[in-house]
């Protein structure tokens, strides 16, 4: 099967054959790139800052999500220690987690 291409007259000349341009796809990336912002532009100057802002939070949040993980195992082994020891060991310790 061949398409026929269309042609169409040129006054004062011969006829010109029209081609069909291939359509792009949905998933293939346009023809020509978007251009980026400008630095300058304030709402993008805004986003980055919020990014950096949130870069900086997740360190804040990390440490302490460290810290109360090291806190549940502690308390962890301490029960673990109030079930299978005598009461004069587990004191002293019990002590020292709820300074912490």
């Amino acid at each position: 099967m061949s398409e026929e291409t269309p042609s169409a007259p040129v006054p004062g000349g011969d006829a010109i054959t029209l081609s069909a341009t291939p359509k792009a796809s949905p998933t293939e990336p346009p023809a020509v790139a978007p251009r980026p912002r400008p630095i300058s532009d304030p709402a993008l100057n805004a986003v980055r800052l919020r990014a950096a802002y949130l870069t900086s939070l997740r360190n804040v949040v990390n440490a302490g999500t460290d810290s109360r993980r090291a806190w549940v195992r502690q308390v962890g082994i301490f029960m673990q220690d109030a079930l299978n020891r005598p009461m004069g060991m587990v004191t002293p310790q019990a002590a020292k987690i709820g300074q912490d």
